[in-house]
């Protein structure tokens, strides 16, 4: 029994250790998180709708039109000239809050809701990370990179100098594009942040984990083409060789 175990932890141990594995794992994580935020999202959005409409209602007659467009069960309701003068206090009395809104906060504006605001963290990450999947070459491991980039320099070299030069060139562009990218996410902070806790801290690791990946491909290119191509303007070398230093 126990070498059973030891070998059932070994083939899972190998598993993990596959290509690819980790990162899809990581992905599948981050959509369960995600699909958890937007059923949370959706019962706060209904909880601030049953809210307005309390409020509402007290500086106002309810009428059947409105009333009938809000909810389902209007026609049921107010189908006579006595409903329609109903008070809606008592309602009002024994109304709830969502439990997973705050007791003591106000509607947040802006939110975390990437549907309202254009400022918010959720909608600027967002967007990052639309930036980011569109920019990484997506080289796998990091301990691969250094062999995919010799293979395309071979090539390149095998063709003509022209190709070379392109080739640094078009490298070139892509670490700057990255530093760009790593502008964006720095200065996400300043968005609001108004929100719970659980997603505070997905969208912190969703953008820790942006830093990293983007951070470790600007610097590989950028060391790369200095000692390959010195012959690069100065000027456009990107401060991140000296995040280390």
């Amino acid at each position: 029994m126990p070498a059973k175990t030891e070998s059932a932890r070994l083939a899972q141990e190998n598993w993990r250790n596959k290509k690819g594995v980790k990162e899809e794992q990581k992905e599948k994580d981050r959509l369960r998180k995600a699909k958890k935020w937007e059923e949370q999202r959706a019962e706060r959005e209904a909880a601030r709708e049953a809210a307005r409409l309390l409020d509402s209602s007290t500086h106002s007659e309810p009428t059947y039109q409105n009333l009938t467009t809000q909810t389902g069960a209007g026609r049921e309701v107010f189908n006579s000239e006595s409903h329609m003068h109903q008070k809606p206090s008592t309602h009002r009395k024994h109304r709830k809050r969502s439990s997973s809104l705050p007791p003591t906060l106000p509607d947040p504006t802006p939110s975390l809701d990437p549907d309202r605001h254009d400022d918010s963290i959720a909608i600027q990450i967002r967007n990052i990370r639309f930036h980011y999947l569109n920019w990484t070459y997506d080289w796998g491991p990091a301990n691969l990179w250094e062999r995919k980039f010799n293979k395309l320099l071979h090539e390149a070299r095998r063709i003509s100098q022209v190709d070379v030069d392109e080739l640094f060139e078009e490298l070139d562009k892509h670490a700057c594009k990255g530093r760009d990218i790593l502008k964006e996410l720095k200065y996400v902070g300043a968005g609001a942040c108004t929100g719970e806790y659980g997603i505070f801290i997905d969208l912190f690791m969703q953008g820790f984990e942006m830093a990293v990946d983007i951070t470790s491909e600007v610097k590989f290119f950028k060391v790369k083409l200095d000692e390959c191509a010195p012959c690069l303007p100065t000027v456009i070398e990107s401060e991140i060789r000296f995040m280390s230093d």
